[in-house]
């Protein structure tokens, strides 16, 4: 390898390193290199060398390509060496872990076998493994692609960091500090809040095992259930009218303008993430938008139609249920069990792929208008927290009713046409938050309750 080091050097920048510093760890092993590679060790386990050394001569005999594989130890030669002696020696030693897991892409492509398949996937899109091996794994499969092919093994490759414990040491079985195995905490939360855990680290970086981030995953997964129970009855709904003529129309509703525009930037943002395989951003993106704008506030505002049967309900069951099947297949990659069950479930049968693991990625296409849709959501979303926050403080429970609510804005603070947004959602905010009146007044900056927002409220309680 000495010899080449310029050449395996040079093959570093043909790849696309994932996080991309990882390059110079690569780089400054070639550099560094003083000595070829060894391919023996002195193991018991190990692929063998099917080779044994003459007895009397000290040839080197070679088994046929027809036996293999073969175990030296445990078999000798079917024909005598050139000098005719049939006593042979058998190599002990194994091969280095490297020498064969080096050739994993061409085992993986059957090379030899099918030149169709090897020529259709080598050099392979992707590497993932972690950055300890970089100097190993990594290097020597690029050593033998280049001696092989000439060529670099992938096209890209993504580094993944270590799992510790709370004192910074690698989690390791032989050290006995990983406490509960991945089967212990499968069998305790379930698959998918391991995965969860998993894909909540940053690319490249070690992170501290914790069982709380897993007990997360869990409670993620319970409210992804439950959510999809709050919107079956929309789903079903939907599924059973013949009134589609007006169910896709959003426009002049800006709840559904905001929730549709919101949910199109995240699927921007978590497929950016994605494309650089930033997965914990990804991820944290989905989930904060399936917890705040879908939970938290849609759902919530959507409540009080549930019984209804006129045509904002099935706006709303048709918002509903476009939310529900691209929020399953944004959370498909990282809770792919709860995601597959909620789509055999509900949208199966009315989006008809086999699977949510075979639908089309959401589209990240924009909405025209997006921007203003999301600022005057998020004007209401605020204005429903402020009141959810005026119950809490007044230490009653959130379904207390309230008389009339006294609420005033900055216009000028706000996104064009808010005032007009708020007024159409106001009943909606009512029956959700149980209102009975609304009344708007003058704002004045001066007032304790509007410092620092531009938007004010009074509660008169019923």
């Amino acid at each position: 390898m000495i010899d080449y080091k310029d050449e395996l050097e040079k093959l570093a920048s043909d790849i696309q390193w994932r996080p991309a510093y990882m390059k110079e760890r690569y780089v400054d092993w070639v550099r560094n290199l003083r000595w070829d590679w060894c391919i023996s060790r002195q193991r018991f386990f190990g692929v063998p060398f099917p080779l044994w050394y003459c007895a009397s001569c000290g040839a080197v005999k070679l088994a046929d390509e027809s036996s293999l594989p073969v175990d030296p130890l445990s078999s000798s030669p079917p024909t005598p060496c050139s000098c005719g002696s049939m006593e042979f020696r058998p190599e002990s030693d194994v091969m280095d872990t490297w020498a064969t897991s080096s050739v994993s892409p061409q085992i993986n492509a059957r090379w030899g076998e099918a030149a169709d398949l090897m020529e259709r996937i080598f050099p392979f899109s992707m590497r993932p493994q972690a950055h300890d091996i970089i100097r190993t794994w990594a290097f020597y499969t690029i050593v033998k692609s280049y001696f092989h092919h000439g060529c670099a093994p992938w096209k890209e490759i993504m580094i993944s960091g270590h799992s510790r414990d709370p004192a910074g040491n690698k989690l390791s079985k032989s050290k006995g500090n990983a406490g509960e195995t991945p089967s212990d905490l499968v069998a305790k939360y379930g698959a998918d809040p391991v995965r969860y855990w998993a894909a909540s680290a940053k690319l490249g970086t070690d992170s501290v095992f914790s069982e709380k981030v897993v007990a997360d995953g869990r409670r993620l997964v319970l409210k992804l259930w439950n959510a999809a129970q709050l919107a079956g009855p929309f789903v079903e709904r939907l599924a059973r009218t013949q009134d589609t003529e007006n169910m896709h129309d959003s426009q002049n509703r800006p709840i559904e303008e905001w929730i549709r525009a919101s949910y199109r930037q995240t699927v921007r943002v978590a497929t950016e993430a994605l494309d650089e395989r930033e997965y914990d951003g990804a991820l944290s993106a989905v989930e904060s938008f399936f917890r705040r704008d879908f939970c938290d506030d849609y759902l919530e505002l959507c409540k009080p139609l549930a019984g209804d049967d006129n045509v904002e309900t099935l706006v709303a069951a048709r918002t509903i249920q476009e939310l529900l099947y691209g929020i399953l297949r944004l959370f498909a990659p990282f809770l792919p069990h709860i995601a597959e069950e909620l789509y055999q479930r509900l949208l199966r049968d009315r989006e008809g792929h086999p699977s949510i693991h075979v639908a089309p990625w959401p589209s990240r296409e924009a909405i025209e208008g997006a921007e203003r849709a999301i600022a005057t959501g998020r004007g209401i979303t605020s204005l429903i927290d402020d009141i959810r926050r005026a119950k809490t403080e007044a230490k009653r429970s959130l379904a207390a009713p309230i008389a009339r609510l006294h609420y005033s804005i900055d216009e000028e603070r706000l996104p064009p046409g808010f005032a007009i947004a708020l007024e159409i959602a106001l009943p909606r905010i009512s029956s959700m938050l149980r209102i009975d009146a609304c009344s708007r007044r003058p704002f004045d900056p001066g007032r304790p309750t509007s410092v620092g927002s531009p938007i004010a409220i009074h509660v008169e309680w019923a």
